[in-house]
This record gives C-alpha cells, structure tokens and sequence, in this order.
C-alpha cells in the first residue's frame, strides 16, 4: 500500500499552528493536558488501523490550543484527517471544538461548548452543534506512598442542540437533515500510575431527548508513555455506535492508533 507522504507531511505541517485549523468527537480525553495556567499547545499525529466504514491504514494529526485563567478555562482543538489507498481516497474528515469550563468549586464546574464538523464516508456534509451542562468530579484517589500515582473519575451531563446535513442517494444528489436536542452524558476515568505512564478511558452516551432509540455512544481507551522532554507515545482505542446512522453506513467504527505527542511549552 503506498500513501501520499507529501500530501499528508502539509496537513500534519498545517496542523502544527493552531490558529489555521478553523463524528461525534470525544474531547473530553483531552482535558489531562490543561493543567496549567496561561496558554499550553499540543500537537499530535500517528499511524493507526481503522475497521468499520471503512478500513484502511491511517497518517492523522490534531493539534490544540488551552488558555488557563485564574477562574475559568478555555480550549480549541481542531483535527483533520485525509487517508488514501492506491485505489482511492478512503477517509476525508475534520472537526473543530471550542470550549469553556467555569469551576464552581474543586468538585463542580460548568461548561458551555460549540463543535462544527463533517465526516465524507458516513456521508455527514456539515454537523453544528452548541451545548452546556455540569461535570463532577466524584472519585479523587491520590497515593500514599508517593506524590505521583492517583486515580479520578468524573461524571459530566448536559443538554446539546444539533443540526446535521447528510448527502445521500447514489450520486450524494439529496440532502437529509437531522436537528435533535440530545443529552450528553460521559464517564471519564484517569489512572496516572507513575510520573512517566498515564492511562484513561472515556465513555459518552448521546440519546435524542424526543426518540430515545436514536442514540449515539462511543467508548474510548488508552495509554501514554513519556519518551524524552516534552515528547510522548500514545496507544489509543475507540469504538463509536449510532443506533440509527442515515442511508447505507454501518452502525459502528472501531479505531486503534498510535502515535506520539508534543506539548509547548
């Protein structure tokens, strides 16, 4: 199998400068890495396998931009991915999410979010959403025979509104529009076993408050090993399941990457 190198060393080059980058998509994995105050940038890509609607060896990258303030925190993320075989383009996806979270205490935070996306190959044109709700932090472990290894579990739960535009039919000629308000609610888990591994799982589960047989959920798991400096491996693992997907896709995608990460400063 060969891959476009060019094309996809430019899209991983454009994804390092966080202000060019303008699915369902699991952001909540990415909070980990907006600890400190002021302004932390992360940049990642890797290799991966997917199956599902598509199957397919993958070169991806996303990059991310947090501004930590004494009270409230924002971040934006944008990832883009394009994939080819030697017989044709099998991915061509991307999305971009700005949030912000106001903590009410060490336990509670609010949060308000928006999210514009498109995915080709489960035939999504355009997906705009805009949402709020609470997260808590339920489960805060900490070690006591070091100041390293903890355990947290959070609990998060809100309201969104959607608007989809799928292009359906044989030559992608209709549209079909779907606009929801959804519950969101996920569980995150976050096991920092020493200063150098850190492991975490996420799951989210996303019902149409008016049909409930209409959800979506995805489940997502990992590991990361630091490698040198600022420099880190990643594993990760994600399944998602719509329960009603529009026109001939399937019900699931399952993805399994790695890749490394970098953080600045």
């Amino acid at each position: 199998m060969k891959i476009n190198i060019k094309k996809h060393t430019l899209l991983l080059i454009l994804l390092a400068v966080p202000f060019l980058a303008t699915t369902q998509v699991n952001t909540e994995k990415f909070r980990k890495y907006s600890e400190k105050q002021g302004f932390l940038f992360n940049t990642k890509f890797g290799l991966g396998y997917a199956s599902g609607n598509s199957e397919y060896i993958s070169v991806d990258g996303n990059a991310r931009l947090d501004y930590n303030a004494a009270k409230n925190n924002y971040f934006i993320v944008a990832n883009y991915e394009f994939k080819e075989t030697d017989a044709a383009k099998v991915a061509n996806k991307g999305f971009v999410h700005l949030r912000g979270i106001h903590p009410f205490n060490e336990v509670l935070a609010g949060e308000a979010f928006l999210q514009q996306e498109f995915n080709e190959f489960i035939l999504l044109e355009d997906r705009k959403l805009a949402g709020a709700g609470l997260r808590t932090r339920f489960l805060n472990f900490k070690s006591k025979k070091d100041t390293i290894t903890q355990f947290n579990a959070k609990l998060g739960t809100g309201l969104m509104y959607e608007r989809e535009v799928y292009a359906v039919g044989e030559n992608k000629e209709e549209e079909v529009i779907k606009d929801p308000f959804r519950l969101t609610t996920y569980l995150t888990l976050d096991w920092t076993l020493s200063d150098r591994v850190n492991a975490w799982a996420v799951g989210y589960f996303q019902p149409n408050i008016k049909k409930v047989h209409d959800f979506r959920a995805i489940f997502e798991t990992g590991i990361e090993i630091w490698i040198i400096g600022k420099l880190y491996l990643n594993t990760e693992l994600s399944y998602r399941y719509n329960n009603e997907p529009v026109g001939d896709v399937k019900h699931y995608d399952t993805v399994i990457t790695n890749g490394v990460r970098l953080t600045i400063p």
